[in-house]
């Protein structure tokens, strides 16, 4: 009799623990860090990393998702050396159970920074707004390791403009653009052209402009001139352009119209030609910076040649 009410009693016991954790797990999310990859996983301090990270909701309800992501001295280290990145999914779209977003930026590694090990590591729900069924794998590291010497960037130069045939209302320019650096220079980056006095950005695009577009003033029908892919260091690469006296952002257009059996008025003028520049003209039109590079100051080439 008594081993039957301690065999039931312990029974009883056991069933009653196994409903209340049921309950007390039921509808909570897990969040886990599913990703951390770093590339490459060793550079000199101040190099460009490439961070590849993930988020996945291990449990049973859905979850806001967010990733803070730094530089530690270790794993284990509560507070980051300096702060990397953070993303976020927004409040409308909550992570849901099985469910696994990701994420892939560039950052730079913290300099000066002394050489050694480190870690790199992503914490999600790191300010604990989220009630999980399990709070203690919301972390996950890469090793990282800084060696000495100088980060290696791309520098962008043009050795030379040369000018070409006559298309339509523009003129044909080849563009040969290389990489001075040590480190590669991955695109798109533009080319671009400005005039000067004040300086202002000129249409240099991937096609033709019309004589019908030119007359109306109305926007060309292809993109800007770039280089899509991947310049090696040391690499050089003509790029073929369509340049025409007309300011790019669609304002003061230089129009000079050509009745039948004329022909266009040619000017010669002085073209700042540039690749890839940080420095935006007078006027505030915007300018693209996508490549960190050794020097800003040398990616201009100035041509002085005859245009409409």
């Amino acid at each position: 009799m008594t081993g039957k009410t301690f065999l039931g009693l312990t029974l009883g016991l056991t069933l009653g623990a196994i409903l209340l954790a049921a309950c007390t797990t039921a509808g909570k999310p897990d969040l886990v860090v599913s990703r951390m990859a770093v590339t490459p996983s060793s550079a000199p301090a101040g190099s460009d990393l490439e961070i590849a990270s993930g988020v996945r909701n291990d449990g049973n309800a859905p979850a806001p998702a967010d990733l803070d992501i730094g530089l530690y001295e270790s794993a284990a280290s509560p507070t980051p050396l300096a702060p990397l990145r953070a993303w976020a999914l927004p409040e409308s779209e909550p992570l849901a159970p099985g469910e696994t977003v990701g994420d892939q930026g560039r950052v730079r590694a913290p300099a000066p920074l002394s050489p050694g090990g480190y870690f790199i590591c992503g914490e999600a729900d790191a300010g604990d707004r989220v009630k999980e069924s399990d709070e203690d794998n919301n972390r996950l590291c890469a090793s990282f390791t800084v060696v000495p010497g100088k980060p290696a960037s791309a520098d962008l130069v043009i050795d030379k403009v040369i000018p070409g045939e006559f298309a339509e209302a523009s003129r044909i320019v080849t563009v040969r653009i290389r990489n001075a650096g040590t480190a590669p220079a991955k695109g798109p980056f533009r080319v671009m052209a400005f005039k000067r006095a004040p300086r202002q950005p000129l249409l240099l695009i991937e096609c033709a402009l019309t004589e019908g577009q030119l007359a109306a003033g109305s926007p060309s029908s292809c993109d800007d001139l770039a280089f899509d892919g991947v310049l090696a260091p040391g690499v050089a690469r003509d790029l073929t352009g369509y340049f025409a006296h007309v300011v790019s952002n669609g304002a003061g257009f230089v129009r000079q119209p050509v009745k039948p059996g004329q022909q266009p008025q040619l000017v010669s003028r002085t073209i700042d030609f540039m690749v890839d520049g940080c420095f935006p003209p007078t006027d505030g039109s915007p300018v693209e910076c996508r490549i960190n590079e050794i020097d800003e100051i040398n990616n201009f080439k100035e041509l002085t040649f005859k245009s409409r």
